[in-house]
């Protein structure tokens, strides 16, 4: 759940609508249950997603560093960030 105001919905509408005007098929999210922070992750060991949220933390270290989504692909029933180190 993302808590929004209609006028930021209505803007993310906007966009979105935009993008398939100009031909584009999809529009990715990416969505991260917490700051993904060494710190906040290791708070988290003992969960059950902690796998899978560790693997998340390669996307978000990419966002990080480069400030723009990174490209996705599953591999072996894991996220792999594409062209980046973290691959």
């Amino acid at each position: 759940c993302l808590a929004m105001t209609d006028r930021q919905i209505g803007e993310i509408y906007m966009i979105i609508e935009q993008n398939f005007k100009y031909g584009h098929a999809s529009i990715p999210v990416n969505i991260y249950p917490f700051r993904m922070t060494e710190k906040n992750l290791s708070k988290h060991v003992n969960s059950p997603w902690y796998p899978f949220w560790k693997n998340l933390k390669e996307g978000f270290d990419y966002f990080k560093m480069y400030r723009r989504p990174p490209d996705i692909s599953v591999r072996d029933g894991k996220y792999v960030i594409e062209g980046t180190r973290f691959y």
